[in-house]
């Protein structure tokens, strides 16, 4: 494995529906400030890369898979859903960055089938390169990158959508010792945090199911 990042997901089989409640997660607040454009209310906050106030947060969620595919790690909508084996992982690696909000999950019957925590990434950094994203044809908007395609007609940098060609590129050396993170010039987040080489070798290394890992040199289009 190289020493380019990597894109945290969950096997396909494991992105259940899980539904904490619509009106719930508009009510969860962010205990500081957000660096997503989208804001720091509600469903944005969730992969803005800072720390949840838990009093607001949902202590219970319906699970609308079956049994068998709970797994260390499933996502569903805005949210990670890890076990405490996973927890613990990440918590070595990264202490006191990221935050693990308990939450039951329940079947129609409101029976408890297993308790896990939501991952909260609690970090954000700007480590792409800007010269390959903007060699690739990439457009820098408000702070974030923007397909051209995207951008208003009338905008000197539109162009017509084209097919392929569209990654992120990092730098290493922006990168650092960070183990996970959102990159906070990537408007829509989440929840497909990217993490080091290292970190996928040690979740690797782990046997931790449901663990799916997708180089960044995928398309940056939506992740699956």
């Amino acid at each position: 494995m190289n020493g380019a990042p990597f894109v945290l997901c969950s096997e396909q089989h494991t992105r259940t529906y899980i539904d904490p409640g619509y009106k719930s997660l508009r009510l969860v607040r962010a205990l500081g400030p957000s660096s997503n454009p989208l804001g720091k209310t509600g469903f944005h906050v969730l992969c803005a890369g800072i720390p949840l106030d838990p009093a607001t947060f949902p202590k219970s969620a319906r699970w609308y898979g079956r049994k068998h595919f709970l797994a260390d790690i499933n996502t569903s909508g805005h949210l990670i859903y890890v076990s405490d084996r996973f927890r613990e992982v990440i918590e070595k690696i990264e202490p006191n960055v990221h935050q693990f909000l308990p939450i039951d999950l329940s079947d129609s019957k409101k029976q408890l089938l297993a308790r896990r925590n939501a991952m909260i990434v609690c970090r954000t950094i700007d480590a792409t390169d800007e010269k390959a994203m903007a060699a690739q044809g990439w457009v820098l908007r408000q702070g974030v990158w923007r397909l051209p395609s995207d951008l208003p007609k009338d905008d000197p940098d539109y162009k017509p959508y084209r097919k392929g060609g569209w990654a992120y590129i990092f730098d290493p050396t922006k990168i650092g010792s960070n183990a996970m993170w959102y990159d906070q010039r990537r408007l829509v987040r989440g929840p497909h945090p990217y993490v080091s080489a290292d970190l996928a070798n040690v979740l690797l290394s782990a046997s931790l199911t449901g663990l799916n890992l997708k180089p960044v040199s995928n398309s940056a289009s939506s992740i699956d």
